[in-house]
This record gives C-alpha cells, structure tokens and sequence, in this order.
C-alpha cells in the first residue's frame, strides 16, 4: 500500500482543505530547495572570484601604461642622442659632451657629467604629462604641464621645480612664481607658470626642460623633456 502524507489547511471561517502528497514528491521539493541553494553558492562564488581576477587585471594594465609612457620618454631621449651621434656634426657633438676633444678624447675629460645631468628619478607617487612650452607676446615663456596623482587614497602637497638644460651641459634655473609651481591634489591638477628666458642663450639653442616634484619632503619625480617635443 502507498504511503502518502496528508497536509491540511484551516481557517477559522472556511472549512478544513485536506491535500494528500507521496513522499515522493515532498522528496523532491527538499532536493529541489537544496539544489537551488547549491546553484546561488556557486554563482556567487564564481562571481567574486572573477572580480578580483578583473580588479587583478586593472592594476596590471595601469602599471604596463606607466611603464610604457616611462618607455617611451627614455627612448625619445635616446632618440634624440643617437641623432646627434650619427650626424657626425662636430658642433653638435661638442654641445652635448661639453669641452671634451673630439679630435682626441683619449686625452680630455668631459666638463659635463652627463649620467648626472640625464639621471631621472620616480618613485611611482605621480606623473607629469602634457607638458609644453609656448612663447607669449610679452617676450615670456609660458610653461604648462598637469600633474597627476598616482595614489588616489591620499592627498599631496609639493612643488615643481623648473629649470632648462643648454646642449652645453648648463642648467638654468627658473624662476616663476612660487605659487603658480605649489600644489595640493588628491587627483590632477594643471600647472601654468611664466618666466623669462635666459639672457645668454636662446631657447631654441637649449636642450631640455627639467621638471622635478617634491613632496613629503623629498624628491619623487625628476624627469627631463626635449624642447623640440614641447616647443609650440
């Protein structure tokens, strides 16, 4: 004889509902909850574990990017020497080695020590980009370039320091106003400066822009810019 269960509704102004159900089926509806539950786990654990291999991948294509523009500054900057290398122009060369005898080098030294004067520095906590300069009609030099924060937890304070390299190894400094070069940013910010150039030397006769940031009381950013990139 087949066993079946009986289920009865009741309420107080109706009369009692009686329904009888196989075990069969009161067996079925239990699996069926339990594999329904099974299923949810699984969708979320699946999920979540295709999250962070996503939030992985993001990190890892923002550190190839910053890679790459780093990249490609050093090999414009190689670039640019090998051209003076290979045009075999003895006032270029002289230029970029300073006093050195290209005649005889072997019994010469360079005045300039280019590994210090091309050395660049980052530590990873920002990053300068669209850097340019531009003459203005009052015989000025305006120079632009924006700043981005590489640590978007926290906020920065620091401050740019400019100054142009000559094709002769001679740094000169910039002076424009201190609170155009001050910043405070949590994400980006656009520096715009003006200055005078050098009495000395032309600006198209310099070689290079040198930006270096401070902040938290040291340097976290030095990187040098061809004037005839940014020159507009």
């Amino acid at each position: 004889m087949n066993e079946k269960y009986s289920v009865l509704f009741m309420r107080d102004d109706t009369k009692v509902h009686r329904f009888r159900i196989s075990p069969m089926w009161l067996k079925l509806l239990i699996w069926l909850q339990l594999i329904l539950v099974i299923t949810a786990s699984l969708g979320f654990y699946a999920g979540y574990n295709y999250w962070k291999q996503n939030a992985a991948l993001q990190s890892e294509r923002i550190d190839l990017q910053r890679e790459l523009r780093a990249t490609q500054v050093q090999l414009e900057r190689l670039e640019n020497i090998e051209q003076i290398l290979q045009s075999n122009d003895p006032e270029e060369l002289q230029a970029l080695f300073g006093t050195m005898s290209i005649e005889d080098s072997s019994k010469e030294k360079p005045s300039v020590d280019l590994s210090a004067l091309l050395a660049t520095e980052d530590v990873q906590l920002v990053s300068v980009e669209n850097v340019m300069l531009k003459p203005a009609d009052d015989a000025t030099i305006r120079v632009s370039f924006d700043i981005n924060n590489l640590d978007a937890s926290k906020t920065i304070d620091g401050i740019a320091v400019l100054s142009l390299i000559g094709r002769d190894g001679q740094i000169f400094p910039i002076n424009a106003d201190s609170k155009d070069l001050k910043f405070t940013i949590s994400r980006f910010k656009k520096v715009v400066a003006s200055f005078s150039p050098p009495e000395t030397m032309a600006l198209k006769d310099m070689y290079a822009l040198r930006i270096a940031i401070s902040a938290e009381n040291k340097t976290v950013l030095k990187d040098l810019f061809p004037i005839e990139s940014i020159l507009q």
